[in-house]
């Protein structure tokens, strides 16, 4: 859940920009990203695992989804600690790959 929630908050941060309403004391968000896939990946930190996700979505698409992959599991605790391992963490959190392209699940239809 925690994932979820810091993945929408990034994309709410890259795709509106806040402006203050002074007639209402309030924040609006103004919506400034319109173009092409956005990307985020998170890396999380498990005892004994690190997870890394990453959310591709469309905002410019009529309805964005959002659409989650899991990209990797690593066993990283201090009993089976790995420098191959940690390199390869290193590498998603400096420079993550792109992301596959999104495949629809199909689905059957009634008859």
């Amino acid at each position: 859940m925690a994932n979820l929630h810091s993945l929408v908050l990034s994309y709410t941060a890259r795709l509106n920009e806040m402006i203050w309403i002074c007639e209402k004391q309030e924040y609006r968000a103004k919506l400034r990203y319109k173009g092409g896939l956005l990307t985020a990946t998170i890396v999380t930190f498990i005892p004994g695992n690190v997870r890394i996700i990453q959310v591709t979505c469309n905002p410019s698409d009529k309805l964005p989804k959002l659409i989650f992959t899991l990209r990797a599991i690593y066993n990283f605790g201090k009993d089976n600690y790995d420098k191959s391992t940690a390199y390869d963490v290193m590498k998603w959190i400096l420079s993550p790959p792109e992301a596959p392209p999104a495949k629809e699940l199909a689905m059957r239809g009634k008859k």
